[in-house]
């Protein structure tokens, strides 16, 4: 059974959360999307925390990344977001498959909350039918207060790590 956890911290910020969450994966296959930096400018500290070979980034910080497993897409693009996740899940070994979010309140700075929490129980509902974990991160910058309680609600699991 696939599970849904909203994970936040009161002191770390979001990318220290998805690093802290992402290294609990490391065995694992998924896909990683990135919002809040770069892919190059944080693939060190990511290929330390999970096998690269398991796992596809989906870069919505910066439009110049490229690489066998990395794609990057503008942070408005919610359909060419979802399509990108269909495409490397369909690649993916299917045993145990996660999908983790780094910075998740991000999308309403460049999208209508209201658009954000649709899509986010859009994404919700696909990931349960195909049973992959999926994280949703937020760190101490909070969260747009409609979209925060849309995504409580659909969570199997609200954690708060320090």
């Amino acid at each position: 059974m696939s599970m849904i956890r909203l994970v936040g911290s009161k002191k770390m910020n979001s990318f220290a959360v998805f690093l802290s969450v992402i290294k609990k994966l490391k065995k694992r296959s998924g896909v990683c999307v990135l919002l809040s930096k770069p892919y190059s400018a944080v693939e060190k500290k990511l290929t330390q925390a999970v096998d690269p070979k398991k796992v596809f980034f989906i870069d919505t910080a910066n439009n110049l990344s490229q690489g066998d497993n990395v794609v990057s897409l503008p942070i408005e693009d919610l359909t060419g977001l979802s399509l990108a996740i269909d495409q490397a899940f369909q690649v993916l070994p299917r045993e145990n498959p996660f999908l983790v979010f780094d910075a998740f309140s991000l999308f309403t700075l460049h999208n209508d909350p209201k658009t954000v929490a649709k899509f986010a129980l859009f994404l919700i509902k696909t990931m349960r039918a195909r049973s992959v974990e999926t994280i949703i991160v937020r760190g101490s910058e909070g969260m747009n207060p409609e979209l925060q309680s849309v995504l409580e609600q659909a969570a199997d699991k609200v954690e708060t790590v320090s």
